[in-house]
């Protein structure tokens, strides 16, 4: 599946979110959740590493980038932990579009 992920995350009204670094986009959000782990988690060397792998490729991408549903399904959960509900919900019509 092919994905844009410097698509910018928007409001309600359409804005694009801001936070202190500038713009959120699918891609920093993306980084942010495979880069943080919960006080409730304890994941693998073996998860770290591949949530580390799909980082690189997220970062690195330059336009869209053919991700397996895996690692959507790796996305979403991770985003979902992590992030507040308009950021998920916005994250997930861009990773799952309908």
């Amino acid at each position: 599946m092919k994905i844009n992920f410097n698509q910018p995350i928007k409001q309600l009204d359409g804005k694009v979110v801001k936070d202190s670094t500038g713009e959120l986009t699918l891609k920093s959000i993306a980084i942010g959740a495979l880069s943080n782990i919960g006080q409730d988690e304890n994941p693998s060397a073996e998860e770290k590493v591949k949530w580390y792998d799909l980082t690189l490729k997220i970062y690195n991408a330059k336009g869209e980038l053919d991700v397996s549903v895996e690692d959507v399904a790796l996305l979403k959960a991770r985003i979902g932990k992590g992030f507040v509900p308009l950021v998920v919900g916005r994250a997930y019509e861009m990773l799952d579009p309908k």
